[in-house]
C-alpha cells in the first residue's frame, strides 16, 4: 500500500520522536493535543498531505529552530493520527474479510 509506505518514510524522517508512547498518560495527552490542534477530526488525506509538507520543510532546513520544533511536534501528532486511521481501516477490512470468506478447506479448487 503506497500510503502506508509514505507514513513509514515520514516516521523515519521524524526519528525516534514519532515512536509510540510507552505510558498511558502520554497516549491520552497526545489525543488531547490532537484535538486541541484540529487534528482529531482531520481526514486521512488532509493529514497525510500536511505531514508530507512538514517533513519536507524540516528536511530542507527552511525553518527557524523554533518553527522547526513546532513543525516536528505537529508532524508527530499527524503521523500518529494517520497511523490510527490506517489501523482502524485495517481492522475493518479484516472483519469484513472474515465474514465474507468461506472457511479454508484442505482440498484445492
Amino acid at each position: 500500500m503506497a500510503k502506508t509506505s509514505r507514513i513509514s518514510e515520514a516516521a523515519r524522517a521524524l526519528g525516534s520522536a514519532a515512536a509510540p508512547a510507552k505510558t498511558d498518560d502520554s497516549a491520552g495527552g497526545a489525543a488531547a493535543e490532537q484535538a486541541s490542534n484540529g487534528i482529531a477530526g482531520m481526514p486521512y488525506e488532509t493529514a497525510l498531505a500536511e505531514l508530507e509538507s512538514l517533513v519536507q520543510q524540516v528536511e530542507d532546513g527552511s525553518l527557524s529552530l523554533e518553527a522547526g520544533i513546532q513543525s516536528h511536534r505537529r508532524a508527530v501528532l499527524l503521523l500518529k493520527h494517520c497511523e490510527s486511521i490506517l489501523n482502524a481501516a485495517q481492522a475493518q477490512i479484516e472483519q469484513i474479510a472474515g465474514r465474507d470468506l468461506p472457511p479454508a478447506s484442505d482440498e484445492p479448487d
